[in-house]
């Protein structure tokens, strides 16, 4: 994120004890090009629980941030119980899921 700082709670590594923590991301060929996404998830002891990837198609770098978060976010609630920190490098998505609202509408 160019020009950007992170907030003074972001750090680095596994989550705290008791917690979890989503890494995901996304890419994307040019505007409307293949696509792919990935994502982890940790322990709060620093054990890697399990990784994801998929091809969401064709779209934009947006969409497959998205596609990531949402893997990611399902795959947790089917797995896992407790709680949950996001990381990621999509300000779009990480706002999105900070405030709860609708998905940026694609035109």
């Amino acid at each position: 994120m160019s020009g950007s700082t992170c907030p003074p709670s972001w750090k680095p590594g596994p989550p705290p004890p008791g917690h979890f923590k989503l890494n995901f991301d996304g890419s994307a060929i040019g505007w409307l090009g293949p696509t792919d996404f990935s994502g982890i998830i940790h322990s709060g002891d620093g054990n890697l629980l399990l990784s994801f990837a998929g091809p969401p198609g064709i779209s934009d770098s947006t969409s497959a941030e998205f596609a990531g978060l949402f893997d990611g976010l399902s795959i947790f609630q089917d797995r896992f119980f407790g709680s949950l920190i996001i990381e990621g490098d999509s300000k779009v998505a990480i706002d999105w899921f900070a405030t709860s609202k609708a998905p940026p509408q694609r035109h």
